[in-house]
């Protein structure tokens, strides 16, 4: 195929180097030739015959070739060789070298070369003769007239595997001749508007109108016509074999005209044989595969010349030359200028980069500076706001009025809101200076959700919000940083109560459905949605940018730093994820967070069977969550409002809506906001938190009676934890911190010894014997970094528990440096602290857990029977005096009587479900009076119930 080079410039120099090489390989002509030597010989003479007989070769054949080669023929194909008749031969006139008529009238040529080496290899006995006409050859051809003539076709039409033709016996390119004054040619393409002549019933008209269709074609009745016509300016160019037109041009046309480029197209030259004659086919390749190379070359010699002009003249290269002559004296001339000016801009490009590293240095001082201000910062509000906190804290478990508890409330909500700002302010600043680090470590996702959901549950309860949470129930456990998964999904909820003023709230946790089923990452999906105040186009497009809260409004109506969503992002970007959200001005807003997590351990169902459950639910979304997460727990889950058809069957009511229950069930489960994890008996049937599906899948057996087959987690209360019993020594130099330590560790049990200065404890230390060591970590004087490093190389192994309120990068790290066994952030609540103590005292621990697993199983028999009458009695009273509390919305006076009964009946096992109901009523009645009036009616059907069955 003809195609085009990338550029011109390309194209001419293969077209020049398709030319030399072909220079090269042409070799040069032999002069002993006699029939040659006497003058230049007719170009196209008439037609002579010749006859070639293989017994006596003929004085046509090629002076001084070699002795004849040997053929591999076998025996058949030798005697169908001897059974051929004489063969008519014939070769076209005006073809040379190829073949053209001697001075003498015999056909000559480089075919008629390879004839008769044809007729002395094989034994074939030829008559050739000649003709003008390539037609005319091809139609006696076909009328069986002669039985072998040549063919000359593109290299292109080659795979048409003829049966009737040979293997070429030449191939030589295809060039383009124009006049001596004509330009080079890189490429066909430059022939476009050109004038091309092309020889009558050639097939060349055809290749020329396929590769270059804008150029106009001129017909010529002979190549020598072509030629002609091109030095006689009718036409341009014209395309032709390379050694046909050479040995045209070195003859006739010298000085006049000249190969001015080379195409990439070849023509193939070889034999044809009528039809009949195909067996010879396969003869005439072998034996041209034999012929001896040196004899191939000595053809070639005898006929073929490379004594021609390619190219440019001396005139049309100095033409062409003197731009780019010109070009580079102006270049030059330019790179002297720039040279100068590059040496003005190098100059100021390195004053500019010295400017830039001095602002960078500045910089990175500034941002360090930065860091050691919010340390020390957080240090220095830390401290007082643990004090407070902690002193709060330990205030809300002593008996307070109502308006003494809303004081408290206020108060504890405003700390804990400073607290949160501060630390966003502190995490920003970690992501900006990159010292924010992500673990990776095993977490569940449902209990972290379901954890968010529950420490929500109280505000939303206290502002009559419905607050829902779907948990896809099949998901992993997962490999990544809790931490701060559980920061952005807490971020996202607290923005949702903060702007929501009625309606609800839902939690929604599912897997990415574009995560394939055998992937070993799955992307987890939270979403928050909500029905406050929505946010208009501008707002959202703005919202995740540092320190924005949609308008000044609502700043100073919701309050909050503005850096909560910011962070959110951040943390997503961290973790490779996204955030996004959705919302409506007035219509609420959907926040969403997805990250790929590595995909941990696979979850065991909770229970194998499950029992056919009905969902009622007003909220359909929620409903549908709570189908979906039964059905994805191995249940059967159905939408329905009538009575059961199937008596096995257990209703869910999956909100707080009261109404009467249809018939036919075989138990009532309903979800509260407020309700235990694990369920409790009422008189309307069990009830269950509504964030924890394990126990919600474990009511569902416990009402329909199917034996469990799992068991609860250990939930840890602290008002539930064994005494402790440790002799702690607490080291502050502050008394408010020393005072909250005492308190705390005496709540859990401890005995506690107080010093105000490491060097104090350590006297302390090496006079008295202690469980473990409490300290503040920054004091003056001996820190609590010196202390642990003294005490360990005094020998001690007491466990050390750091209490800091820096939030420094590599704290943690400096702790356990010194020899600490961990430490702790301030504000340090009770919960903390108690798992801290446990966690650095594992003996102690396990035989605190013993003793609670004892207590747990006590015997009902421990109480005797006169003494469980009384006890019925009382807290009967007591909980007619609950009611009449809530009657008269006291609600210091309901949380005082509910934790009266709550200790009363603490220790009796199967008084479980009035202790958690005691318990919910407390923990309620601080600030929700509609959720303490329905635990209230709750507790006296329970009471009434239980009552009768003791009676």
């Amino acid at each position: 195929m003809w195609h085009s080079c990338p550029t011109r410039i390309a194209r001419r120099h293969v077209a020049s180097f398709t030319l030399m090489l072909a220079a090269v390989l042409l070799p040069v002509v032999l002069p002993a030739a006699a029939d040659e030597a006497s003058g230049p010989r007719a170009y196209f003479p008439a037609a002579q015959p010749l006859a070639l007989d293989g017994a006596r070769p003929q004085a046509s054949a090629v002076a001084g070739t070699p002795a004849q080669p040997v053929v591999p023929l076998s025996e058949d194909e030798r005697r169908y060789l001897a059974s051929l008749p004489r063969l008519r031969v014939q070769l076209l006139t005006q073809w040379a070298p190829f073949s053209y008529e001697g001075e003498d009238g015999q056909p000559t040529g480089m075919l008629s070369a390879y004839l008769a080496y044809l007729s002395r290899t094989l034994g074939l006995r030829l008559d050739v003769s000649s003709v003008a006409e390539p037609d005319e050859s091809g139609r006696l051809r076909a009328a069986g007239e002669i039985d072998l003539n040549q063919y000359v076709e593109p290299a292109e039409m080659a795979d048409r595997h003829l049966p009737t033709r040979t293997r070429p016996v030449e191939s030589y390119p295809l060039v383009i001749v124009g006049r001596t004054d004509s330009p080079a040619i890189g490429e066909l393409s430059e022939l476009a508007g050109s004038r091309v002549a092309v020889a009558a019933k050639s097939v060349m008209s055809d290749l020329v109108r396929a590769a270059v269709p804008l150029a106009s074609i001129v017909s010529a009745v002979s190549p020598e016509a072509a030629l002609e016509m091109v030095r006689d300016n009718k036409a341009d160019f014209f395309i032709g074999n390379l050694a046909t037109l050479d040995r045209a041009i070195q003859s006739r046309y010298v000085g006049q005209l000249k190969v001015v480029g080379a195409t990439e197209a070849r023509q193939l030259i070889g034999f044809d044989v009528r039809p009949g004659l195909e067996p010879l086919v396969p003869l005439i390749d072998r034996a041209i595969e034999a012929m001896p190379p040196e004899e191939r070359l000595a053809v070639r010699n005898r006929y073929l010349t490379t004594n021609y002009q390619f190219g440019l003249s001396r005139s049309e290269v100095r033409r062409r030359a003197a731009p780019y002559v010109a070009l580079v004296i102006t270049a030059l001339a330019l790179l002297a200028l720039g040279y100068w000016r590059q040496r003005r801009q190098v100059a100021i490009r390195l004053q500019a980069e010295r400017e830039l590293q001095r602002a960078h240095r500045l910089a990175e001082e500034a941002s360090a500076t930065k860091s050691i201000f919010l340390a020390g910062m957080s240090h220095e509000m830390r401290t007082p706001l643990y004090g407070m906190l902690g002193t709060l804290e330990l205030l809300t478990l002593t008996a307070l009025d109502d308006r003494q508890r809303q004081h408290v409330g206020t108060i504890q909500a405003s700390s804990a809101t400073l607290l949160s700002i501060i630390d966003d302010l502190l995490d920003y600043t970690k992501f900006e200076a990159g010292q924010l680090d992500l673990e990776s470590v095993a977490f569940d996702p449902v209990e972290l959700v379901e954890g968010v959901a529950r420490a929500h549950a109280p505000l939303a309860l206290r502002k009559g919000l419905a607050l829902t949470c779907y948990v896809q129930a099949d998901l992993p456990w997962l490999i990544g940083d809790p931490v701060r998964v559980r920061q952005a999904l807490d971020n996202f909820l607290t923005n949702a109560l903060k702007f929501t003023s009625e309606g609800h709230v839902g939690i929604r946790a599912f897997r990415s459905a574009s995560t394939p089923s055998d992937a070993t990452t799955l992307d987890l999906v939270l979403e928050v949605l909500d029905t406050g105040i929505g946010m208009s186009p501008d707002t959202q497009a703005q919202l995740f940018e540092p320190f924005v809260q949609g308008d000044a409004a609502t700043a100073r109506r919701f309050g909050g730093s503005g850096l909560g969503l910011s962070i959110c992002r951040r943390l997503a970007r961290s973790m490779r994820g996204r955030v996004a959200v959705e919302s409506e001005l007035g219509r609420g807003s959907r926040f969403s967070f997805a990250v790929p997590l590595e995909i941990g351990e696979a979850r065991q169902s909770v229970e194998p069977a499950l029992p056919s459950v009905v969902v009622r639910a007003q909220d359909p979304v929620w409903r549908a969550d709570v189908i979906a997460m039964i059905r994805q727990s191995g249940g059967r889950a159905i939408a329905c409002q009538g009575d059961a058809t199937d008596p096995g069957t257990v209703l869910l009511i999956a909100d707080e809506t009261q109404g009467p229950v249809p018939n036919g069930y075989a138990g009532v489960v309903r979800l509260k906001a407020s309700g235990p994890l694990e369920a409790g008996a009422r008189a309307e049937g069990l009830a269950v938190s509504a964030y924890h599906q394990a126990g919600i899948l474990r009511a569902l057996c416990r009402a329909a009676g199917i034996p469990l087959t799992s068991t609860a987690s250990p939930v840890q209360r602290l008002t539930e934890m064994p005494k402790l019993d440790l002799q702690v020594l607490a080291v502050d130099d502050h008394p408010v911190n020393r005072r909250l330590m005492q308190q705390q560790l005496e709540q859990l049990g401890c005995r506690t010894t107080l010093v105000s200065s490491g060097e104090d404890a350590l006297l302390a230390c090496s006079q008295g014997q202690f469980d473990a060591v409490l300290t503040d970590v920054h004091m003056p004087g001996m820190d609590g970094y010196a202390l642990a490093h003294a005490l360990r190389a005094d020998g001690f192994t007491i466990p050390i528990i750091g209490v800091t309120a820096s939030v420094a990068t590599g704290e943690a790290e400096r702790c356990v440096a010194s020899g600490m066994n961990g430490h702790l952030t301030k504000p340090v609540l009770l919960q903390a602290l108690a798992d801290r103590l446990r966690q650095v005292l594992p003996d102690r621990s396990e035989a605190l857990a013993t003793a609670a697993r004892s207590a747990a199983e006590r015997p009902q028999g421990d109480v005797s029977q006169d003494d469980r009458l009384l006890l019925i009695r009382t807290v009967w009273e007591d909980a007619q005096a609950i009611r009449q509390a809530v009657d008269q919305k006291n609600l210091g006076a309901v949380a005082e009587r509910a934790h009266r009964v709550r200790g009363a009946v603490a220790h009796l096992h199967d008084w479980e479900e009035v202790a958690d109901l005691c318990r919910e009523l407390e923990a309620v009645a601080r600030d929700a009076f509609d959720a303490a009036k329905q635990l209230a009616d709750d507790l006296d059907g329970y009471l009434q119930v239980y009552l009768e069955a003791e009676s």
